[in-house]
């Protein structure tokens, strides 16, 4: 068993936050009845953030229209140990904080106010939070009144980008877009909280397209024929790219079997994944995948994509191109790809693996084209991945991407 600690205030405001959130919890009266109204922004809504059975952190915010902010009256984070050995270091520990402060921060962003944050007296005697203040730290953003309890605009503008976790290359393009008028920071963050496209595809996008505000804003119709033909074509370099990630990244039941203790065959644990550093080669519309080293012994096999599944060390980096083509591209163009491929090899950093990824389009081409392009592959010491997806469903799925982008305010 795994107990928590509250962390970053005393006895007496951890009761009374927690007196608070029950009187917030019971006078919502909430059942779980089929077409009941979701509360509004404005209504005063308790939430919790959990991993598996354990709560890592309790809020309740509301949305007040008239001071143009979002009011926080309760705010507790927890800190993971083990029952008899007192071990930390389950989660990172502020876990908890960056998880509830990134929830406020979208919610300001969804309901168009600025992101301007206010805690009340029930929130460690109404200051910013110490766990929120040390997530500030740990970016180099300086809250100016932290003792009135109040986050600043600009500073809960720059909390959530440095939460979200842009990096600085993928941070300067989205700057460059915002001052084009094309669009802002936050939006490009919240589309990642939204869970509309993960952090990966976002920087895929925005480093790869040359339109990206087009295929990320969703606002591209059918009849603009051209337009929106791009914004397919993008879309499925993403879309491919993020299964991809999430193969890599997810242990599959085989490899369950050879790590007892970990989970059971048919079980998805939801904390299960690998730590891989993924990163977006904007040059070669690619992706480059390393395994941190953990705790525990790991490896990187590459995925069951009609390729050997080789195992990587952590260390060892993996580079991917993505060619999400059609059978009648792929006849023109794979061959150049796998070229192109063999020249990763001498780039720095240097790969243990360089492959090249197709959508099952690939099977649509003759036998004989088929086995001469594996062949091509082999010979150049590239890996060829036929992933499980045509470029029909790609597109299938980069539609309902589309709709779900198109965001609509309170």
């Amino acid at each position: 068993m795994l107990p928590v600690g509250l962390r970053g205030m005393d006895r007496e405001h951890a009761e009374r936050g927690i007196r608070r959130y029950a009187e917030i919890v019971a006078k919502r009266e909430h059942k779980r009845v089929p077409g009941s109204r979701l509360p509004r922004a404005t209504d005063m809504r308790p939430y919790r953030f959990c991993v598996q059975d354990v709560v890592l952190a309790i809020w309740a915010m509301a949305h007040r229209k008239d001071e143009a902010d979002v009011l926080v009256d309760v705010f507790i984070t927890s800190e993971v140990y083990h029952k008899d050995t007192g071990e930390r270091g389950f989660y990172d520990e502020l876990a908890g904080a960056t998880a509830a402060t990134l929830t406020i921060l979208s919610e300001a962003y969804r309901v168009g106010a600025p992101l301007r944050v206010t805690f009340s007296a029930n929130v460690e005697g109404g200051r910013v939070p110490l766990d929120v203040l040390r997530l500030a730290a740990r970016h180099g953003i300086s809250i100016r009144d932290a003792e009135a309890g109040r986050i600043a605009p600009a500073e809960g503008r720059e909390l959530y980008l440095a939460l979200t976790g842009f990096r600085p290359a993928l941070r300067l393009s989205v700057e460059q877009l915002s001052r084009q008028g094309l669009m802002s920071p936050e939006r490009a963050a919240y589309i990642v909280h939204h869970g509309v496209w993960s952090l990966p595809e976002v920087e895929g996008i925005i480093l790869c397209s040359p339109y990206p505000d087009l295929v990320l804003s969703g606002d591209v119709m059918p009849e603009q024929r051209h337009l929106y033909q791009h914004v397919l074509v993008q879309s499925r370099l993403a879309l491919m790219g993020g299964l991809l990630d999430r193969t890599l990244e997810t242990r599959d039941d085989e490899e369950a079997k050879a790590r007892p203790g970990t989970k059971a065959v048919g079980l998805d644990i939801e904390d299960d994944e690998r730590d891989l550093d993924i990163r977006t080669n904007a040059r070669l519309h690619g992706r480059e995948y390393l395994l941190f080293p953990g705790a525990v012994p790991d490896e990187l096999p590459l995925p069951n994509w009609e390729c050997p599944r080789q195992r990587l060390q952590p260390g060892e980096r993996l580079s991917v191109l993505l060619r999400p083509r059609v059978a009648v591209s792929l006849d023109q163009h794979l061959s150049a790809d796998l070229s192109q491929a063999a020249v990763r090899f001498a780039a720095e950093p240097r790969p243990k693996v360089v492959a090249v990824a197709v959508p099952f389009d690939f099977h649509d081409l003759a036998a004989a084209r088929q086995a001469e392009l594996r062949a091509e592959a082999v010979n150049r010491n590239v890996v060829l991945m036929i992933c499980p997806e045509s470029t029909r469903a790609l597109d299938q799925f980069a539609q309902k991407k589309m709709t779900a982008s198109r965001i609509k305010k309170d």
